[in-house]
């Protein structure tokens, strides 16, 4: 599952949930496109001979970061009452 689509699904009907969850929701998708940004930065900042390695290790060093994050998700979809239910875009692998 992909947790782009479940960070910001509930944003596309906000009329479905509460103001407070709204705004969980919306400080998610800024909090994980500010994690993107830096990352690209770093990819746009390197010499594209290092740049399989960085990626590399910018995908160890923050698994964490995306698990503990995948799991802020879950709460909010929990304190929310939502249940994601979406299937895969076959369109991103």
């Amino acid at each position: 599952m992909g947790i782009y689509d479940k960070t910001i699904d509930p944003l596309s009907a906000p009329k479905a949930i509460s103001e407070e969850s709204f705004q969980t929701f919306h400080q998610l998708g800024i909090e994980l496109r500010q994690k993107d940004l830096a990352m690209m930065k770093r990819v746009l900042e390197e010499t594209p001979k290092y740049m399989e390695v960085l990626v590399e290790q910018e995908i160890t060093k923050t698994q964490e970061w995306y698990a503990t994050f995948e799991h802020l998700v879950d709460q909010a979809y929990q304190q929310a009452g939502l249940t994601y239910d979406a299937e895969e875009n076959p369109f991103i692998g």
